[in-house]
């Protein structure tokens, strides 16, 4: 190689600063995933004793354990426990209230996209009063098909689970008093409306979450309005996009 091509040859070395950790833009990525798990551990983990969880789980463990090894398979009472297992959740306290509800997303909507973000408690009321018939016909269904597991899950017990004809019928019984179930459960929240304003929360999502990465661009010396101009149209228009993802479920 002549020297003129010597000469035009460039040499990247990395070089490693300790100013990196707050002026690199990968680095504020980790800190600010870092800082978001870290709220999320104290208003959610460490809003209550950890023994408080564990003794609501308990019992519902112990039955389903008990279950297990009662039964071939899966009882009334071994899905009963599951479901109440299920239902225990660390977003049920305050704090999972309080970011449930402002870090809500666009709501689905059918004919106009104001529905995607505001929903008055008069109208929910009138769409909650108008499903009512359809929720009281699928629990009256529900009822049925529990009744009917019910007497086949006995008539498996009667036999001490030995027939397995009786198994498997209690089996399809089961399966389909869940599938009644799973029905009740969708008519129930259909009929379970309520009226909600994301006109005021969504700003205030955009405003915390813009403040938040601000404070790497102001370490990386960035210019921070530009940036927040930028982030607001990247908001809006992700928001945008899930109302229009919204209404295509809608359609489907």
């Amino acid at each position: 190689m002549s020297q003129s091509q010597d000469q035009d040859v460039v040499i990247d070395v990395a070089q490693s600063r300790i100013s990196d950790f707050w002026k690199l833009e990968d680095y504020w990525a980790i800190w600010t995933g870092f800082a978001i798990l870290l709220v999320a551990y104290f208003c959610f983990a460490a809003s209550g004793p950890r023994t408080a969880i564990e003794k609501q789980l308990a019992p519902h463990l112990e039955a389903l354990k008990v279950e297990e090894e009662r039964a071939p398979f899966r009882t009334i009472a071994w899905h009963n426990a599951n479901d109440r297992k299920s239902g225990v959740q660390g977003r049920r306290n305050e704090a999972g209230r309080f970011f449930t509800k402002y870090m809500g997303s666009p709501r689905r909507w059918s004919a106009n996209i104001v529905e995607s973000f505001y929903l008055s408690e008069s109208e929910a009321k009138a769409r909650s009063e108008s499903r009512a018939e359809a929720f009281e016909k699928a629990k009256a269904a529900t009822v049925v098909a529990l009744e009917a597991a019910q007497a086949a899950e006995q008539a498996a017990v009667y036999a001490d689970f030995a027939d397995t004809a009786l198994n498997s019928a209690a089996t399809d019984a089961i399966n389909k008093w869940r599938g009644e179930l799973r029905r009740e459960n969708m008519a129930r929240d259909a009929a379970s409306v309520r009226g909600y304003n994301l006109l005021t929360t969504l700003p205030l999502l955009c405003l915390a979450l813009g403040l938040l990465f601000s404070v790497g661009m102001l370490f990386m010396g960035k210019n921070v309005p530009k940036f927040l101009m930028g982030f607001v149209g990247v908001f809006f228009f992700a928001v945008m996009a899930q109302c229009l993802g919204n209404q295509a479920q809608m359609r489907q």
